[in-house]
């Protein structure tokens, strides 16, 4: 990599386009690292402005249209069924125009297709036709180019968000977007990469802070053995009713209010190297939630729905995989395997937020509260055996 930057600085190439930007991979981050580097040293190179020290930009002007936005009143048990009746009602209601269905992936959008194909046969001359046309990256070519053909109003297109970025569709008047896609996530401990279903607009708010400290906090606090009364005194310090990511919310606010204080983290037992990282990742304005936890609470729910526990005779039990481990519902953001099984930074919620935020993964009948059961006797582990 140092040689290629310097090879890089010798080259004449002047401008450097980084396709699919925002997809980020461990790969783009390495390249957006290289890449700041060498802009240093050349002052003519047309990057990001603000992440690569306020390089100079350069403005491709884009074409917009004027567009109505309708949200379902409650969100959807059947997120393809949904998509399939609101297709067939603008197709009844609305004036002539195709269509483009947003789903996540191969196997909905062939689901989906096959469902409107079959709707439309059993509705027969109760409708007029319609062209059901499906894409997505692993459709042979010659089928993806399909919907660039003439077709009679009232296509429907259903693709992936590679209709979002990387191709334009003419004709297109309506779009339905439920609203998920898939996401790359990397396993460190694993070294896995998985696709994960994820919703697309996430809550904001001060959940990108918890989002950075999650992404040091096995850094942030410190525990000295020779001082481990007052680093464990110290830390009770910052608890505050919630759960684990309402305590990271509430160091990062405190060592804001501090004036970003190095004296403040040493007597804190907070380690400032952690805390200073932070200031770089978190590169957008925030809004605040006003002192109010439940968005934060379901912010966290809506990106780690998946790593729900509910707590039962036995302690608690992840509830899609039943893996047992010891509020009754909890988000935690990772599994810890030692001697036992751990969750590490762990959140209070409400199971019902879980139908709101993912409806197309939990079901009802694994979310029923089973409040008046008897709670187990036995005691959870203190903070200081958690590590």
């Amino acid at each position: 990599m140092a040689c290629y930057s310097e090879s890089f600085l010798q080259s004449p190439t002047s401008v450097i386009i980084i396709d699919e930007a925002h997809e980020r991979t461990l790969h783009t981050d390495i390249l957006f690292g290289l890449i700041k580097d060498v802009a240093r040293f050349r002052p003519d190179l047309k990057l990001f402005s603000c992440f690569f020290d306020d390089a100079p930009v350069f403005r491709i002007p884009g074409r917009r249209f004027p567009v109505d936005i309708y949200y379902t009143k409650a969100p959807e048990a059947d997120c393809l069924e949904a998509c399939v009746v609101s297709v067939l009602q603008i197709h009844v209601t609305q004036p002539a125009g195709d269509v483009l269905v947003f789903l996540t992936g191969q196997e909905e959008i062939e689901a989906c297709c096959e469902l409107l194909q079959e709707r439309c046969r059993r509705l027969g001359s109760k409708i007029s036709e319609f062209v059901v046309l499906p894409i997505y990256a692993n459709l042979p070519s010659d089928m993806q180019a399909k919907i660039f053909n003439p077709t009679p109003p009232g296509a429907v297109v259903v693709a992936t968000n590679i209709a979002e970025t990387s191709l334009t569709i003419n004709g297109i008047i309506y779009v339905i977007d439920p609203g998920f896609c898939k996401q790359k996530s990397y396993n460190a401990r694993t070294g896995m990469e998985s696709l994960i279903v994820t919703p697309c607009s996430p809550v904001r708010e001060e959940i990108l802070t918890i989002a950075a400290m999650l992404s040091v906090n096995n850094s942030i606090f410190y525990r000295p053995k020779d001082k481990v009364v007052h680093a464990d005194n110290a830390r009770m310090n910052f608890v505050v009713p919630g759960g684990d990511h309402i305590v990271l919310l509430n160091v990062y606010t405190q060592w804001v209010e501090s004036g970003y204080s190095t004296q403040w983290c040493s007597e804190n037992f907070i380690q400032f190297r952690s805390m200073k990282t932070l200031m770089d990742r978190i590169e957008v304005e925030l809004c605040s939630c006003n002192g109010e936890s439940v968005p934060i609470h379901k912010a966290v729910t809506a990106g780690y729905f998946y790593n729900t526990a509910c707590l039962s005779k036995g302690g608690y039990k992840t509830v899609k995989h039943q893996q047992t481990e010891q509020p009754r519902w909890m988000i935690y953001h990772e599994l810890v395997f030692t001697t036992k099984v751990f969750m590490r930074q762990v959140i209070e919620i409400e199971s019902g937020w879980l139908l709101e935020v993912a409806p197309h993964y939990y079901k009802n009948k694994e979310l029923e509260d089973g409040s008046s059961k008897k709670m187990p006797r036995k005691q959870g582990k203190a903070r200081e055996e958690l590590g």
